[in-house]
């Protein structure tokens, strides 16, 4: 049979023992707490570097299909130097080959462009892809 002094001082000591796990656990939820925090500006990050992608294929995608307008036309103006060669109209041979030359300018500046913006998305989805394995 244990005593009054004994069992006192027996909850002291499970007292103690409760006291020195909840520090433990404590410690633990600070820790887990600030990881979450530090995936969470990863992902913060992550969203915004995606909405960038977003807003630059959107980009390429127009000039794309500017690309394709202007690649159209330039053809017609193929087709009128061809035609105009087998009919012998020099002058209009002439004229059809500057505006085809013209146009194919205007494709090979924009298809430049529409290349600067499909490498910028690649840079940045590289980057997205190291962040979310830092994140993990």
């Amino acid at each position: 049979m244990t005593t009054e002094i004994e069992d006192l001082m027996s909850a002291k000591d499970y007292h103690k023992e409760i006291v020195k796990w909840r520090q433990m656990r404590n410690h633990h939820h600070n820790l887990l707490r600030g990881a979450k925090e530090k995936r969470d500006k990863y992902n913060q990050r992550v969203k915004t570097m995606i909405q960038e992608v977003q807003t630059l294929k959107d980009k390429r995608n127009n000039l794309n299909k500017e690309i394709e307008n202007l690649k159209s036309s330039r053809d017609k103006y193929v087709h009128v130097m061809k035609q105009s060669k087998v009919y012998g109209r020099a002058t209009t041979y002439v004229n059809a080959a500057k505006q085809q030359e013209l146009f194919h300018k205007k494709v090979d500046s924009t298809a430049k462009k529409s290349q600067d913006y499909h490498f910028k998305m690649e840079k940045i989805s590289d980057e997205i892809t190291g962040i979310r394995d830092k994140a993990n």
